[in-house]
């Protein structure tokens, strides 16, 4: 849903920190610029890409001449993590492994609604800083507000219900000036695409004085976690929600 930006370096720098390490083998492609000539050249049997948010129309028929591509439905991030873990199971022809992926995910999440049961009815914001303004998710119709919902809290009613346009969909746009709006939040989890609009979110003269900005209640969100939020990935879900898991803490 946020785009957020391409590390470089070697191989192995960019294994998540979620699953194991892959080898020497890999080869990293830039996910900013689709190169079919040169995945084509790894001559694969399977092109996976349910999240590839720069795949265009033109560029899938073009992969679709390499090999069979197993991409987003209907929209990109609009498909839950079971959903999108068959579907790759079954194109991989295991889909007991996938069922095996979605088992552990599952018990990961009813581990912590056990462990802190306080958090039905609890509100969140979780959105990306922007200039000026915030990226905020709102609605079911992607995958970060339907796996938040499985925690237990929901988005917050104030902004959910403003009924207005965002830059992405599902989301509303709020501007900087009415960031009071955000300490209505229960826990507010936020993303930056940089350093700089990290810090211009945190000393904007009116989000400075939020009170959830000086809680527990306010958790920044690494690069990799807002990757595994956004996308529906069953296999990061137990390491997201230790990541998540101080701040739904303080409020459960």
């Amino acid at each position: 849903m946020f785009r957020t930006p391409v590390r470089g370096g070697t191989r192995g720098r960019h294994d998540p920190p979620y699953a194991e390490p892959l080898g020497k083998s890999v080869t990293w492609l830039d996910p900013m610029k689709i190169n079919t000539e040169r995945i084509a050249g790894l001559e694969p049997d399977l092109i996976l890409a349910s999240t590839a948010f720069t795949l265009d129309e033109p560029t899938y028929r073009r992969l679709n001449t390499v090999a069979p591509v197993v991409t987003y439905e209907k929209q990109l991030y609009g498909a839950d993590a079971t959903e999108e873990t068959l579907r790759i199971g079954r194109a991989l022809g295991d889909e007991k492994g996938a069922r095996k992926i979605l088992d552990t995910a599952d018990r990961a999440v009813a581990d912590l609604k056990s462990e802190l049961p306080g958090l039905a009815g609890r509100t969140y914001l979780y959105g990306q800083a922007r200039d000026g303004f915030a990226v905020m998710v709102t609605e079911e119709t992607n995958a970060t507000a339907r796996f938040m919902n499985r925690l237990g809290p929901t988005p917050l009613p104030a902004v959910a219900n403003l009924g207005e346009k965002g830059s992405v969909p599902g989301a509303v746009d709020i501007g900087y000036e009415r960031a009071a709006l955000f300490d209505r939040a229960d826990v507010l989890f936020m993303t930056y695409q940089s350093g700089a609009l990290k810090e211009k979110f945190e000393k904007d003269p009116v989000v400075s004085r939020l009170r959830i900005l000086k809680s527990d209640r306010y958790l920044p969100l690494g690069i990799e976690a807002a990757t595994a939020l956004q996308s529906p990935n069953a296999v990061a879900v137990p390491w997201l929600i230790d990541e998540l898991r101080p701040a739904l803490t303080s409020v459960s």
